[in-house]
């Protein structure tokens, strides 16, 4: 009758062991959901990022030119009023 009831607790023991484990599982899953999630938008703000990068070099270009365009048309205007 011992061997019996120590067998069922050691059966108990290992369906609780099974559930926990399924539980960990679980919750691996679950955290590998969220950093794909992580990812995606991660890879959206570096592609934010990127662009905002390439307007802002767009806009200093632009700034440059009108700068150049400003002292040729200053120069331009000196050397008509003289």
């Amino acid at each position: 009758m011992r061997q019996i009831q120590a067998a069922l607790e050691q059966a108990t023991a290992f369906s609780r062991d099974v559930a926990t484990l399924a539980n960990t599982m679980n919750s691996i899953a679950a955290g590998e959901g969220q950093l794909t999630e992580l990812q995606a938008l991660l890879t959206r703000n570096l592609r934010v990022l990127h662009e905002t990068n390439q307007i802002d070099r767009a806009f200093h270009s632009l700034t440059a030119a009108i700068h150049l365009l400003t002292m040729r048309s200053s120069g331009a205007a000196i050397r008509d009023a003289a």
